[in-house]
């Protein structure tokens, strides 16, 4: 049986051709590992922006309307849960029970579908829906706001520390060891 001649579309690819490729996907690959580092930050600062966004939101609401206002984890517009992951939202609190009732308006809400990382809040006695009263104060709620990077993560905690009248401030790397400290200046570290 005499040899076919091989055509070009049953031909290999050559060596360099083969090394040109690889070249190509590392470099690509190379260039898109700091952009979803910065992916990550921009999730971290779009969430603390938002949970900022609420809490003046809710004291504002609060001074204008004479009434007590909670802000809660919510994963809808209804009910308050324990878990801050999937939003929030703000409601008058007529009768102050930290319960969304059927005739209490929600002023605002978020929802943070799909979010890479934790969100926690910390206060004393450990409640998870801070209460602001009418004159825009937290009522017994000095506490922070953290987001908490994924494992795979290089990112560093972020904090928000808020104070019983509402005022924050973000924690920070004051030693400069790549850690933000906490109230106490210990490092911020996620379980």
């Amino acid at each position: 049986m005499p040899d076919k001649p091989i055509s070009h579309a049953q031909r290999g690819v050559s060596l360099p051709e083969l090394f040109f490729t690889l070249t190509i996907i590392a470099t690509l690959t190379t260039l898109t590992l700091p952009v979803l580092s910065m992916l990550e930050q921009e999730e971290s600062s779009r969430v603390l922006r938002q949970f900022l966004y609420l809490v003046e939101s809710a004291r504002s609401a609060a001074i204008r309307r004479g009434r007590t206002m909670t802000l809660c984890p919510a994963d809808d517009q209804k009910n308050c849960t324990g878990n801050w992951q999937y939003g929030a939202m703000i409601f008058v609190d007529i009768n102050v029970n930290r319960h969304r009732d059927d005739n209490e308006d929600l002023i605002a809400s978020v929802q943070w579908r799909d979010l890479e990382g934790e969100l926690s809040w910390r206060a004393f006695g450990n409640r998870q829906r801070l209460q602001i009263d009418r004159f825009g104060g937290l009522t017994g709620q000095n506490g922070n706001f953290t987001w908490c990077p994924p494992k795979h993560s290089a990112e560093p905690a972020h904090q928000v520390v808020l104070n019983g009248s509402g005022r924050f401030r973000f924690a920070r790397d004051s030693d400069g060891d790549g850690y933000r400290e906490d109230s106490r200046g210990d490092p911020l570290r996620c379980s």
